[in-house]
């Protein structure tokens, strides 16, 4: 776990490093403001680097985004948002995020897809939530810096999700290239957990959010923070009743767990 650790504690240490220095400011100009401390019940980086940086003063016009953290480039910070991204995950857990999770799942286990490198399957984990990552492969990978993953983190498509239908479907900001839009129709669950932006241009794109409004939306974390730029909600939904798929056919995706691939794709 050290080694997994490396990149997210340098970050951590080059934006103390930064921000403890006299005089700093946030950027509308004010003295910086942290988020206040908050009891955290895993191990986790990223959060700690969130509670580091500026709060951002202007909040967001979307219900659920939650608090602005000023993850910016020089001169104003020492790295740009897309930096964590590549290095631990699009979104920040926070605390009361996973606590928030946790509760909503009851117990269930997760099916992390697109998990990336793990990171949110790690910190469920740490709460004693079963998690399984899967990621579509070397392909979509190819955003993420070279590091270790934070969990074990399989390789397999979207078409995965007809097989664990046991299990919450986590999906954290999943491309707007139709790979959520299968997840869900593949699924035979009935919780999803989303986490991403709202616009469907940006994430998950419009098939999914299309067939999204045949769930219930169980509610929203009020907990969750975004890095500057970003308007990330923390979702659950429950399969409405009579939402039901049509009955998977036996094999149809044989060689999905050794190709990687799957005939419906």
């Amino acid at each position: 776990m050290a080694t997994r650790l490396t990149g997210a504690a340098h970050l951590l240490a080059r934006a103390r490093d930064h921000w403890n220095r006299p005089g700093m400011t946030s950027l509308s100009g004010a003295p910086v403001r942290t988020l206040p401390g908050t009891h955290q019940s895993t191990v986790n980086p990223y959060w700690d680097l969130a509670s580091t940086v500026p709060v951002h003063e202007r909040s967001l016009p979307v219900e659920g985004s939650g608090v602005l953290v000023e993850v910016l480039p020089p001169p104003h910070g020492p790295f740009g948002w897309w930096v964590p991204q590549k290095q631990i995950a699009w979104a920040v857990p926070s605390p009361g995020d996973l606590a928030w999770l946790a509760e909503r799942l009851g117990g269930r286990p997760v099916l992390d897809l697109g998990a990336g490198l793990g990171y949110w399957s790690w910190q469920l984990h740490q709460l004693g939530v079963d998690t399984l990552a899967y990621d579509l492969g070397t392909g979509s990978r190819a955003w993420l810096d070279d590091v270790e993953p934070y969990a074990t983190v399989h390789s397999g498509p979207a078409e995965v999700a007809a097989d664990h239908p046991d299990r919450a479907l986590l999906l954290c900001w999943p491309p707007a290239n139709g790979m959520a839009d299968t997840a869900l129709r593949h699924y035979r669950g009935d919780t999803v957990i989303y986490i991403g932006e709202l616009n469907p241009d940006v994430c998950a794109g419009h098939a999914f959010f299309t067939a999204l409004e045949r769930w219930d939306l169980l509610g929203h974390s009020p907990f969750h923070v975004n890095l500057y730029g970003f308007r990330g909600v923390l979702r659950a939904y429950r399969r409405r009743e009579g939402n039901r798929p049509p009955r998977r056919t036996e094999g149809a995706c044989q060689n999905s767990a050794t190709s990687g691939t799957c005939d419906r794709w």
